[in-house]
This record gives C-alpha cells, sequence and structure tokens, in this order.
C-alpha cells in the first residue's frame, strides 16, 4: 500500500494510528464501498479524502468519499481531527477500533451466545482449557492484580 502513495506522490501520515491484526468484524458488515474504504484506512494506519480517492480501485467523487468518510466517523469505525496547520487543511480519517476493542467486542459476542451472557461461565471455560501450570500462572497474576487494586 506504502507503494501506491509513493508512486502517488502521497506522503504517508504518520499519527501512530497504524492498526496491527486482523481487522474489527464491524468493518465486515458495512455496505461494499464503505467496508472498502475502511478497509484503506485500517490498513494505511490514517488518510486524508484524497489518499483515498487516489487509492479506491474503481474511482469515484471525491464528494462522495468525504460523504462515507463522515458516516464512518458516525459509526465509530473512524475518527478523525483535522491535518497540518495552513492553507488547505485537510480532516486525516484513522481507525477508531483498536485490537483490545476488537478482542472485547468478541469475548462478549461469545459470552452472549455460547454462555447466556455469563462472562464467569465464559472464563470458567478457558481455565479448564489450560494446563495446569498456565492456570496457576493466571491464577497468580489475578492473586497480583487484586491485591494492586485494594492497596
Amino acid at each position: 500500500m506504502f507503494h501506491v502513495l509513493n508512486a502517488l506522490n502521497i506522503p504517508p501520515i504518520d499519527t501512530g494510528s497504524r492498526y496491527e491484526g486482523s481487522l474489527p468484524p464491524q468493518l465486515d458488515r458495512l455496505p461494499p464501498r464503505e467496508r472498502e474504504v475502511a478497509h484503506l484506512v485500517y490498513d494505511y494506519g490514517a488518510c486524508t479524502a484524497n489518499q483515498v480517492q487516489a487509492l479506491l480501485a474503481t474511482p469515484i467523487s471525491n464528494g462522495a468519499i468525504r460523504s462515507m468518510l463522515v458516516r464512518l466517523v458516525r459509526k465509530d469505525i473512524l475518527r478523525r481531527r483535522w491535518g497540518a496547520r495552513g492553507r488547505g487543511r485537510e480532516h486525516v480519517y484513522m481507525p477508531a477500533l483498536m485490537p483490545s476493542d476488537v478482542q472485547r467486542h468478541i469475548l462478549l459476542e461469545v459470552s452472549e451466545k455460547f454462555f447466556e451472557g455469563s462472562l464467569k461461565a465464559t472464563v470458567l471455560m478457558a481455565l479448564d482449557l489450560l494446563d495446569s501450570d498456565s492456570r496457576a500462572s493466571l491464577l497468580c497474576s489475578l492473586d497480583h492484580v487484586e491485591l494492586e487494586r485494594t492497596a
């Protein structure tokens, strides 16, 4: 992806927001064009509307792209901030869902679907899957966390 932007003379935006890991499942539920735009932003880390337009497989108008980006912000799929100061400032769009959000979402989904919404039952099942050394290590870590909370 970066080589495409370099070939188009579009400088990358370093926001530290590059998404690492598998993409959030919420992206799969989006309409096809919104999904394509969201994937570009998640793959690249941060994009302006002009950069998204340059990266799309089939061209669409800049206004349509901006409209989609705003919808994705409203759906909490993306977040935005103003770009560099000065004339011609643009919004920069970044991933709003981080891997920890995705993990939390999936864990709650598994809990709802298979354990009648009980996180306790979900955790107990996960504990049963661990070998004795891993279970002991985890329980020790939990005791340590509990001691820190009460101190």
